[in-house]
């Protein structure tokens, strides 16, 4: 089956604004505005807006408190990337959001280009990139602002610059190639396996090229463009006394971790990252599908490695089963932890759709066709039934009661020249209201810091569970029990089942 020249950019365009509106629509709704990602849209406002530049990026999820060098952190890069979306959308944190979403349906047209360069085949590119366009792994992990949202872009691009070498012998592609690593690994250190693609691809050049020394001219270009885009992070370590490596070592070899993550490797593991790959970014629920599904997968990868094109894409999957089973939480794993992993799974897929559907051999059409249906269809009815749940604390969410307490402190005589402040009794939205302190800070609304509590005139307090006589009875919330003393001004009712307490002294 061979489709017109013509109709593949269109068709591709169709497959394209198919997955950009699934990772799009609603993102005021869908989109999670809690503690982190409102920390992270925080901290790049303060990079454009006032300058602050850091050379730290997010902590990482397995810092320990309380220890000098017990938090981890990653490369600033992620901040980098989003910051020009912010003062487009005129710091409201959309756009960023609206960029994450962007960006990764871009993934869909490097797949298709991926796979139209190692099969030469425009169907089979297509059927992979619509795969990946539908995956409702791939869209929920498109649409909130989180540092590992985008290392399915880089994985890609590191890919498609590696195949591109394979092909041209480019060595700009490497250099390119090693600065996609150094942004991937800025945005989650899991992706460490990655290494291994770049190592394999030279070592091919190598052993099939008859200018050996061409090997250490490869590989200076492959580091150059690691180390500029790990720049940043060498500056702070070479700053700070080496203080975020030793925070790694120190995690690393942490025996029994307080939040309960054991690293290292196990059989046990593989099941985990098998299982959550497959049910959470293919919608496969069924124990034998999702295992004939990997088996078919396997089998393939064992015969593509034999294939020095394909067995770039056969190596990305074995690293990335193995090197993402060197972890676990309280005995589960969190889909986070396979997001450097998913991305071979639709270019796997492309590739032996290819070679099935093209066997010219019944049981091989019926193998590929069957292999669609496993890629395609699930997919869809968990894209629709993930689309009925917004999320629980959303951008909307946030926007909206921030503005009810924006408008009422504006208006009132009481806010001319008085001061004031947030507390938070709702359950999930932390104390001190971070992600509501960010619409205060974007419209210039001068909210006092979240140590200044006794200061302050005025202090509104969100909550849908404590009452007036929880508020002022509370001894257990600092930022609520040290305002003192209490009159309550008004009850505000808010949306989402809230409601605002505005309290004077």
């Amino acid at each position: 089956m061979k489709l017109h020249s013509r109709a593949i950019p269109l068709f591709l365009l169709l497959i394209f604004v198919l997955g950009f509106t699934l990772r799009a629509y609603r993102l005021y709704d869908y989109s999670e505005f809690s503690y982190d990602p409102a920390r992270d849209a925080e901290i790049i406002r303060q990079i454009v807006q006032e300058g602050k530049l850091t050379l730290l990026g997010p902590p990482t999820s397995v810092s320990v408190p309380d220890v000098p060098y017990g938090t981890t952190y990653f490369g600033p890069v992620f901040y980098y990337l989003l910051a020009p979306f912010l003062p487009l959308f005129s710091y409201d944190p959309y756009g960023p959001v609206l960029a994450i979403a962007f960006l990764g349906a871009v993934g869909i047209l490097l797949v298709f280009a991926i796979v139209k360069k190692l099969t030469n085949h425009s169907l089979s590119a297509l059927l992979a990139s619509l795969a990946l366009a539908v995956s409702e792994g791939a869209i929920f992990y498109s649409r909130w602002i989180w540092n590992p949202n985008l290392m399915p872009l880089f994985i890609l691009l590191l890919l498609f610059f590696l195949v591109g070498f394979q092909e041209k012998k480019n060595r700009l592609l490497l250099f390119f190639s090693g600065g996609c690593l150094g942004i991937i690994i800025q945005l989650h250190f899991i992706a460490y396996f990655l290494f291994f693609l770049p190592v394999w691809v030279l070592l091919l050049d190598y052993f099939s090229s008859r200018n050996k020394k061409g090997f250490f001219a490869n590989l200076l270009f492959l580091f150059l463009g690691f180390l500029l885009a790990i720049l940043p992070m060498i500056l702070f370590e070479v700053r700070h006394d080496f203080l975020n490596t030793r925070s790694i070592v120190y995690n690393l070899t942490l025996e029994n971790h307080p939040n309960g993550d054991n690293l290292g490797f196990s059989v046990g593991n593989i099941g985990l990252v098998a299982k959550t790959l497959f049910t959470k970014f293919l919608g496969l629920n069924n124990f034998w599908l999702i295992l004939l599904t990997v088996l078919v997968l396997t089998v393939f990868s064992f015969a593509f490695f034999k294939n020095k094109k394909y067995s770039l894409i056969s190596l990305y999957f074995f690293v990335g089963i193995f090197g993402s089973a060197i972890f676990n939480h309280r005995g589960g794993l969190d889909a986070r932890y396979v997001i450097p992993v998913f991305p071979v799974l639709f270019i796997l897929f492309g590739l032996i759709f290819h070679w099935l559907f093209f066997s010219k051999r019944p049981a091989g059409l019926f193998l590929g066709l069957m292999l669609l249906v496993v890629f395609i269809v699930p997919s869809l009815f968990s894209v629709k039934k993930s689309l009925g749940f917004p999320a629980r604390h959303s951008l909307k969410f946030f926007r909206d009661i921030s503005q009810i307490i924006i408008d009422d402190y504006s208006a009132t005589a009481l806010g001319v020249g008085k001061s004031f402040n947030l507390a938070v009794l709702a359950d999930g939205l932390g104390r001190r209201g971070v992600s509501f302190r960010y619409f205060f800070h974007i419209n210039n609304v001068n909210i006092l810091d979240e140590f200044s509590y006794p200061a302050a005139d005025i202090l509104y307090v969100v909550d849908d569970q404590y009452g007036w006589s929880g508020i002022i009875n509370n001894t257990d919330t600092w930022e609520v029990y040290s305002f003192e003393p209490k009159n309550l001004e008004r009850i505000i009712l808010a949306p989402y089942g809230k409601k605002i307490y505005k309290i004077t002294k």
